[in-house]
């Protein structure tokens, strides 16, 4: 059996293990996940090793934890001219991996499988530049940026706004995870619930865990306070009439119900069925997650809040700006709301749907079969070159 090697910069969590379809490559594959994270970010890994990391090797797959730079070098030496599936990002210690790897002929895939609209920061923001002029990391990510070498021998493109973003020697045209959710809800779940007989708008806010997401300890990006975040969250789901509103609270992966729960002990809040909550709400409030692809495919209206802690937040202005930019819709600062109600339709606009499932979530020229068959079948075709 031919083996393929799967690296990531984080331990390996339960839905990691769905949306990458270990089980199903592992029909046809020997499967071996590279876990850098001990190595380069131990702190991260020793905040989720905890959570729901599959501790122990299963027959389908086994886990190489990598805990030194020997270790490195001895998969390196033993794995090179290998398939191997990349999803660490891009900070500098992953780009000057991802080199070493090219250089020792290893041939990596790249799946873009999470993308969201963005913007550069505006040149007012001069701190920022500053501070990046005088960052190391940032002119290593600038070196290996403009460093011209097909890094990927195959490229899974998954979106329109995926076409340009990186050199390949084979291209396939996918979609992102969160349409193989999609597809897979809709095949096991072909009805919606039955609310004819609700008068209240159902809203899911969803949850992105800003307060306490080991992602910004990876980008060493400042986020929210949580007992200031979420107070600000209650305040303001608190604030809208409780007769004509239905709020629930759809939380993110990473987080912890006991985290939050303190602050929404008289709202619902669901773990795990995020696409469920939004197929069967009216209304979705959201800051800037990919889940919102979810809202795009049953043509849900979105609005943007924000807080005023957030304002400065890099994620704020790159992220939630270019969201709002591209529907040409205004967020809604939570912090200064003083309604009980609020006029959706200056909030949200979904006349752009379409083109955004385009740009963001599914590529115009992908199938929509199973995203891992089609890559097994591709993978073994190329094998037999």
């Amino acid at each position: 059996m031919k083996k393929l090697n799967i690296i990531i910069e984080a331990p390996l969590l339960q839905k990691d293990f769905k949306r990458f379809g270990i089980s199903y490559l592992s029909k046809n594959f020997q499967i071996v996940i590279i876990d850098i994270s001990y190595l380069t970010k131990k702190k991260i890994y020793q905040e989720l090793k905890q959570d729901e990391y599959i501790i122990k090797d299963e027959d389908s797959f086994k886990i190489n934890t990598i805990k030194s730079i020997r270790d490195l070098i001895n998969f390196i030496k033993k794995n090179k001219n290998e398939f191997c599936i990349d999803y660490l990002g891009d900070i500098p210690i992953n780009q000057i991996l991802r080199y070493i790897l090219f250089l020792f002929d290893f041939k990596l895939i790249k799946t873009s499988h999470g993308m969201l609209p963005n913007k550069p920061l505006s040149i007012r923001n001069y701190k920022y530049f500053l501070l990046k002029m005088l960052n190391l990391s940032h002119w290593i990510n600038f070196l290996f940026n403009k460093i011209k070498f097909n890094r990927w021998h195959i490229y899974m493109i998954s979106c329109k706004k995926a076409e340009k973003i990186r050199n390949s020697n084979y291209i396939l045209h996918t979609y992102t995870f969160d349409y193989a959710t999609y597809l897979e809800f809709e095949k096991n779940n072909s009805k919606k619930d039955n609310n004819d007989f609700k008068r209240k708008l159902s809203a899911v806010f969803i949850d992105q865990n800003l307060a306490d997401n080991t992602d910004f300890l990876i980008t060493k990006h400042k986020t929210v306070k949580r007992e200031i975040y979420y107070n600000e969250l209650k305040l303001f789901f608190d604030s809208l009439d409780s007769n004509k509103w239905n709020i629930k609270i759809a939380l993110h992966p990473k987080n912890e119900i006991k985290n939050i729960q303190k602050y929404f002990v008289d709202y619902k809040i669901t773990n795990n069925s995020t696409i469920s909550e939004v197929k069967n709400s009216d209304i979705i409030f959201c800051h800037y997650s990919t889940a919102l692809n979810f809202a795009y495919l049953y043509k849900k209206p979105i609005i943007v809040i924000y807080i005023n802690d957030m304002k400065d937040k890099h994620y704020f202005q790159r992220y939630m700006n270019a969201l709002c930019d591209y529907h040409k819709i205004t967020p809604l600062n939570i912090s200064e709301f003083k309604d009980s109600d609020i006029d959706i339709n200056k909030y949200s606009n979904t006349s752009k749907y379409e083109d955004y499932i385009n740009d963001f979530i599914k590529h115009p020229k992908s199938k929509n079969n199973y995203i891992w068959e089609e890559f097994t079948n591709f993978l073994i075709s190329h094998y037999k070159q």
